[in-house]
């Protein structure tokens, strides 16, 4: 009989273990360094007045479109951060805008797809996902 417990840690390993693997390990730390590197490239030192607009997806799924490595709980915990970081530059308003795969075979491809067609090109779909935020 295996011992208690054994069986979901298989399933569901310690974080050293998952590092000690070479997975990534989602942590509000690791995400901050994330979004530290994305306000350095594109936000404007003074957003006084100004809205922020983020970007947010209805399921994990979704996320894994857009971002075929990043987890929604990971991505949420990036926006975060950037939210944060935009109060503190002045930021009057945070909006979140749902991004579906819909919109992006829409506006990018020209036809509608119910979930993600074979050999999408990921690069193409986080790009159309990064253009959603904006400052306002």
């Amino acid at each position: 009989m295996p011992a208690l417990g054994s069986r979901s840690r298989e399933r569901f390993p310690r974080p050293v273990e998952a590092r000690a693997r070479g997975k990534k390990f989602v942590s509000y730390q690791n995400a901050k360094k994330i979004a530290e590197t994305w306000i350095q490239e594109n936000m404007p030192a003074d957003l006084h007045g100004r809205a922020v607009q983020l970007i947010d997806f209805a399921d994990d799924a979704t996320c894994r479109f857009f971002y075929g490595d990043r987890p929604l709980k990971f991505h949420r915990m990036i926006t975060t951060a950037i939210a944060r970081a935009a109060r503190k530059r002045g930021a009057e308003q945070i909006l979140y805008v749902e991004v579906k795969r819909t919109d992006f075979m829409r506006d990018r491809i020209g036809i509608e797809f119910p979930r993600s067609p074979i050999g999408t090109d990921t690069s193409s779909a986080r790009a159309y996902a990064e253009s959603c935020h904006r400052f306002l």
